[in-house]
């Protein structure tokens, strides 16, 4: 485990991060910032939610989204390459490319799930579910 000082200091960085780059992003999309914590942002919209974290036990960055008052889901760099045929990818090694890559995705490739009038984010959301249906069977099968 990390030195306390040294989690503090990325926390602080993560937050400074956030700000700077997503929740701007989030705002021209009609998103307004309802929770912040050390560590994690959760954000609203009149139709979705989505939150941007950092988990310090396995010091990794993470990010949801999903309709309001309903599950969230994980933008994996998986969902980003077979969903979006994106090749950005949002999960890296450091806090500073992972918020950069997702500023990026955001604002290119992704820029359809933040929109109200756009149907993407419930497409994104059927595909997530019938991929977990379909990884469920193959592992039932087994």
């Amino acid at each position: 485990m990390p030195p306390r000082w040294l989690i503090f200091n990325f926390c602080m960085e993560f937050n400074l991060l956030v700000v700077d780059r997503i929740k701007p992003i989030l705002a021209k999309n009609g998103f307004e910032l309802i929770e912040q914590r050390e560590n994690f942002f959760r954000f609203r919209s009149i139709f979705a939610e989505a939150i941007v974290s950092y988990n310090s036990y396995d010091m990794r960055c993470l990010f949801q989204i999903g309709e309001v008052n309903k599950d969230l889901v994980e933008l994996s760099n998986n969902a980003l390459k077979l969903f979006f045929k994106s090749k950005i990818k949002i999960y890296k090694k450091t806090k500073e490319a992972f918020i950069a890559n997702l500023a990026l995705f955001l604002t290119t490739d992704g820029s359809e799930i933040l929109q109200e009038n756009s149907s993407k984010l419930r497409e994104f959301l059927l595909f997530i579910e019938k991929s977990a249906h379909e990884y469920t069977k193959r592992f039932i099968k087994k």
